[in-house]
């Protein structure tokens, strides 16, 4: 039984074998956590309250301070997704009826020919939504084609 290699040869060998199985192993544990984790992320979400309802992040949400702002306001980033082009590019208050109600021009360059911009005046209402005590959500026309919608 003894090789030239001798138990040598017989101890890389099994050393090969445990190592393919370790590999096996840790891809399927890596595996099982992966889907684990999404189970448990979807279950987590389920009983998650929305960051705009959560009271750690209301003193974030003040919509009087946004519509008091003055002067053309440029959109860097939105939490929203449009169907319709154009997007909203930039939002100007136009006037102010009272604490709750404006007037806004919204402006928007046209995907397809970024030389023109499109210009329509909206409504802004302010509300309050869920727990909050300061106005923290606007309803608002975001394009000329759809309702009216409220966004927190």
């Amino acid at each position: 039984l003894r090789s030239p290699h001798g138990l040598h040869g017989l101890k890389t060998h099994s050393k090969l074998v445990v190592s393919k199985m370790s590999r096996t192993t840790l891809r399927f544990t890596l595996m099982l956590l992966a889907a684990s984790s999404l189970v448990c992320g979807s279950i987590q979400d389920e009983n998650c309250i929305p960051y705009e309802e959560d009271p750690r992040y209301f003193m974030y949400q003040n919509a009087s301070e946004a519509v008091n702002i003055d002067g053309k306001m440029y959109v860097m980033s939105q939490n929203f997704n449009s169907t319709l082009p154009p997007l909203c590019d930039s939002a100007e208050r136009v006037a102010k009826i009272n604490d709750t109600y404006f007037n806004f021009t919204l402006a928007a360059v046209l995907p397809l020919a970024p030389d023109i911009v499109v210009k329509f005046n909206t409504s802004f209402v302010l509300s309050k939504t869920g727990n909050h005590t300061d106005y923290n959500a606007m309803t608002y026309k975001y394009t000329t084609m759809e309702p009216a919608k409220l966004r927190k």
